[in-house]
C-alpha cells in the first residue's frame, strides 16, 4: 500500500450533480470513474496512480461517482446491493485522503443507466476537462457495458487501466476477520492433501457480507 495514501489531505470540493451543466471544472483534470465503496488495497493503488499523474502534469483529481451503487438499480432486489462498507461522511472522508480534490456525486438515473460508454464520454468526462482517465481492471461502462479497455478506443485522451492487486494468504478465520476489517480484496489459498493451490478471487465486500450471513460460522 503507498504509504502516501493516508496522509494525503487535499482539499476538497463535493458538487453534487444532476446533469452535466452542474459540472464546473476550472482546468483539466486526471479523472478516475468507479463508485468504491470500501476503499480496499486495489482503490488505494488506483487512487495514488491517479495522484502521481495529476502530480507529474501538474493537473488536478476528479471523480465522477454516484451515491448510490449502479447495481442497486439495475438489480433493485438484490439484498446486498442494500449494504454499505463505508457511510456517506467516511467515503467522502477517505476520497479526501486519496487526493480528490473535485467530488462529483449524482444519482444513478434512468437517463444515466440508458447512455453507452461513448455519451458518457462524451457528456461528462468531456465537461470535467479530462485528460487522462484512470480506472481498475474491472471497470465496465455504459449500456452496451464497454471494457476499461474499450475506454482507449472510445476516449481521445489517456486511459490508465490499474491492474489487480493481489495478496495470497492461507485461508483461516482470524485471517478472514482482518480482511473484513481492512476491506482488502485478495485471492485466498488453500493446500490440499497433494500440497496442490486452490484460489478463489474473494473480495473484502464479500466477506463481509458472509460473516454477517454467518457462512463462515
Amino acid at each position: 500500500m503507498p504509504s502516501s495514501f493516508w496522509y494525503n489531505m487535499t482539499m476538497i470540493v463535493t458538487i453534487p450533480i444532476k446533469t452535466e451543466k452542474d459540472i464546473a471544472t476550472p482546468g483539466p483534470t486526471v479523472l478516475v470513474l468507479g463508485y468504491f465503496d470500501g476503499i480496499h488495497l486495489g482503490h488505494q493503488k488506483l487512487f495514488s496512480i491517479a495522484g502521481e499523474i495529476a502530480a507529474k502534469k501538474r493537473l488536478s483529481v476528479a471523480l465522477i461517482t454516484f451515491h448510490e451503487s449502479p447495481k442497486l438499480t439495475l438489480k433493485p432486489y438484490s439484498p446486498e446491493n442494500l449494504l454499505h462498507i463505508l457511510n456517506a461522511e467516511e467515503r467522502e472522508r477517505k476520497f479526501k485522503r486519496a487526493g480528490v480534490e473535485n467530488l462529483y456525486l449524482m444519482d444513478f438515473s434512468s437517463r444515466i443507466a440508458n447512455m453507452t460508454a461513448q455519451e458518457f464520454v462524451d457528456t461528462f468526462v468531456k465537461e470535467v476537462k479530462a485528460d487522462t482517465i484512470v480506472v481498475g481492471f474491472d471497470y465496465s461502462l455504459g449500456s452496451d457495458r464497454k471494457s476499461a479497455e474499450d475506454l482507449k478506443e472510445i476516449f481521445d485522451g489517456e486511459v490508465v487501466v490499474v491492474p489487480a492487486v493481489a495478496i495470497q494468504l492461507p485461508i483461516s478465520c482470524s485471517w478472514i476477520v482482518l480482511i473484513c476489517q481492512q476491506m482488502v480484496s485478495i485471492p485466498l489459498i488453500s493446500k490440499s492433501r497433494e500440497n496442490s493451490i486452490e484460489e478463489w478471487p474473494v473480495s473484502g465486500r464479500t466477506l463481509l457480507l458472509m460473516e454477517r450471513k454467518s457462512v463462515l460460522k
